[in-house]
């Protein structure tokens, strides 16, 4: 067993060479990033495999020793021993050699988009706080020197001038080390889409989202001080993105075959993990919980699963598959598009959790608004796959993706957040959605009412109800995870489409619900008694008619942010 000890969660690879943790080789990748063909690289992977790492290896690599930049002894002991080493001639062009800008987008945050410009306000000081001993440089020109004192100074500076700054940033700072060092500047930008689905989540994506683009593309694009960009992120999201306009600007994403094996682990990497723990005998399980991942053609384990796995075997703590990666995170792609879920979502969702595989057309370039604007089933299996809750493990013929669940740990993730997406304290979302069944069922719809307008009131957001398509798909979520209804939803009957049906089998029971949302709180029984009269006017219930049912319910029902009002009737049969 290996002595070295193993720092989870440390993604710097300075502090894991110079405190002799245990390390996986991945420089051989320096090279083939560098020598990609692109003047900027994008690498998407999902979160906690290895990004951060990446980058802060790259940093190590190719970083000047700013004041000595002719001393080479800490970059040489750093990468001592490993595989890009091999390559003398490449070392002698690269390994030091230039200055280098690391910006990382990983821990920023912000409920407004006032708080979002302070916290790239921090952010662009902590990648230009190194290089604070330049300003006194006689290499800079006034005007240089000038605009690096207002980047030193960005988070202390008034609301505008801030955002003029951390347009400008990135290249002021680039501008700074080429005149110091006259050489080109390596620009590397960590979880670049982080700040965007915040912006996206918290309602202010359209006014973080051009400055964002200039601060990066700024940097990025036509920049004569730019040697080469390396930009990692969770998605690859390229039709408004930040690079949408840049030139030779090549994606590497978890489809792709170069760089595959850049971040996570390989099979052979994880059975020699396993073998330096004493693990080996442990190997099935751990790649049935671990593995499953393919990134291109190269099966990939998730490295934050098996290092935190071997890390509680080593401290003799009882073996346990525990969900290490699920639970570094809230999950919310999977709880946002559920609550966004019509009954195509949730048979997609149903059949992969019951082990079997889908062929889609996944798009892995995807943009922000789209996303808003329709979480369609195509989106949901695009957005899933690109992160992590989905893998490849095929093509048709005709060029569709066979995706299915990756490993027991993901699938825990399905079974969980399907069932209690909305449930805070952790009560059964499936108990929730029979309780509301029965007593529709019963013709109860006053406690029927009460019971959804408490639900509303309790769970959900009032940034969730912007159009009707959300109530459809949160009452279609709550009656369709209870496999005693016959649920039907959007279908043609009489003389138009019913919202929503269903049949209790059971009881002999009809429910049919007609959904309508209004902007004005004060109307919604005049709303509710419309929704009602509709189904009579358009004989949604004409299928229903005559069928020996002992009692079918017709129920108009109005929402309006997080209030509704029920209109009911019992159809004479």
């Amino acid at each position: 067993m290996v002595e070295k000890q193993l720092l989870v969660g440390d993604s710097s690879f300075r502090s894991l060479r110079k405190r002799n943790a245990y390390y996986v080789d991945k420089t051989a990748f320096i090279e083939s990033i560098l020598n990609d063909g692109n003047s900027v690289s994008l690498i998407t992977r999902p979160r906690r495999f290895g990004k951060t790492l990446l980058q802060t290896t790259l940093e190590c690599f190719f970083a000047l020793n700013y004041r000595r930049p002719e001393d080479l002894s800490e970059v040489r002991i750093l990468f001592s021993g490993l595989a890009v080493t091999r390559n003398e001639a490449f070392c002698r062009t690269h390994m030091g050699q230039w200055p280098v800008i690391l910006i990382s987008f990983k821990d920023f945050n912000g409920n407004s988009f006032e708080d979002s410009i302070q916290s790239l306000a921090r952010i662009l000081y902590s990648a230009a706080k190194d290089f604070a001993f330049l300003t006194e440089n006689p290499a800079l020109n006034e005007f240089d020197r000038n605009d690096f004192l207002k980047v030193l100074h960005v988070k202390g500076l008034p609301f505008h001038e801030q955002k003029t700054v951390l347009a400008e940033g990135l290249k002021i700072l680039m501008q700074v080390l080429r005149s110091v060092y006259a050489k080109e500047v390596i620009v590397l930008v960590d979880e670049y889409d982080v700040p965007l689905n915040h912006a996206r989540t918290a309602g202010y994506y359209n006014d973080l989202f051009p400055l964002l683009k200039e601060m990066l593309s700024g940097a990025l694009k036509d920049n004569a001080n730019l040697f080469k960009g390396v930009v990692t992120g969770c998605l690859r999201i390229a039709k408004e993105s930040v690079f949408t306009d840049l030139n030779n600007f090549g994606s590497h994403s978890v489809s792709d075959t170069d760089l595959a094996a850049a971040v996570g682990f390989t099979r052979d990497e994880a059975a020699v993990i396993l073998s330096d723990f004493n693990l080996t005998p442990w190997a099935d399980p751990v790649r049935q919980h671990y593995d499953g991942y393919r990134f291109g053609h190269e099966e990939i384990y998730c490295p934050w699963d098996l290092l935190s796995f071997c890390r509680d075997f080593a401290k003799k703590r009882p073996v346990l598959f525990n969900n290490y990666w699920i639970n570094t995170s809230s999950n919310e792609l999977i709880t946002e598009f559920i609550r966004y879920a019509d009954e195509t979502h949730l048979k997609l969702l149903r059949t992969l959790m019951s082990g079997s595989t889908i062929s889609a057309r996944v798009t892995e370039d995807l943009s922000f608004a789209e996303i808003n604007a329709a979480h369609s089933p195509q989106h949901l299996l695009s957005l899933l796959y690109c992160t992590g809750y989905l893998t490849c493990v095929g093509t048709t013929d005709d060029g569709l993706m066979t995706l299915q669940i990756p490993n027991q740990e993901v699938r825990k993730c399905y079974e969980r957040q399907i069932a209690t997406y909305f449930s805070k304290d952790g009560s059964d979302y499936v108990q929730t959605g029979k309780e509301l069944a029965a007593r529709l069922i019963a013709g109860q719809s006053g406690a029927a009412n009460t019971f959804l307008q408490n639900f509303l009131a309790r769970y959900v957001s009032v940034r969730d109800t912007g159009s009707a398509a959300f109530y459809h798909g949160l009452l279609l979520g709550l009656l369709g995870a209870s496999d005693r209804l016959s649920l039907e939803s959007n279908q043609e009957s009489g003389d138009g489409y019913f919202d929503l049906r269903f049949v209790d089998a059971h009881d002999n029971v009809a429910v049919i619900l007609e959904l309508k949302k209004t902007d004005h709180p004060a109307d919604l029984s005049e709303v509710a008694h419309r929704a009602l009269s509709q189904i009579h006017e358009r004989r949604y219930f004409a299928d229903y008619t005559g069928a020996g049912f002992r009692s079918v319910w017709l129920y108009g029902i109005a929402f309006s942010g997080k209030h509704c009002r029920m209109a009911a009737e019992k159809l004479s049969v």
